[in-house]
C-alpha cells in the first residue's frame, strides 16, 4: 500500500502474515523513485514494534494491534 502524503513524503506499507516473509525488493524499487518517506512492515507475528534495516532499507516493523505506530 502507498499512502500519499499531502504535505509529506509518501508512506510505503507492506502487510505479511509473518515478518520472515518480508522481501524488500518492491519497497526498495519504490524508494528508488520516491526516496523520502516512511517504510512500514505490518505482520501478524510482531509482538513489539521496532525499527530495522533490511538490505539497506530502514523499515518500521509493527504488529496488527499497533495502529498507533502509524502516527508519530
Amino acid at each position: 500500500f502507498i499512502l500519499p502524503g499531502h504535505r509529506s513524503a509518501p508512506v510505503a506499507i507492506e502487510c505479511k502474515w509473518s515478518q520472515d516473509a518480508f522481501d524488500p525488493t518492491g519497497m526498495r524499487a519504490f524508494r528508488e523513485r520516491y526516496p523520502n518517506g516512511e517504510n512500514i512492515l505490518v505482520a501478524a507475528d510482531v509482538k513489539r514494534a521496532s525499527r530495522r534495516r533490511v538490505k539497506g532499507l530502514d523499515v518500521r516493523v509493527v504488529g496488527l494491534g499497533q495502529s498507533s505506530a502509524f502516527v508519530e
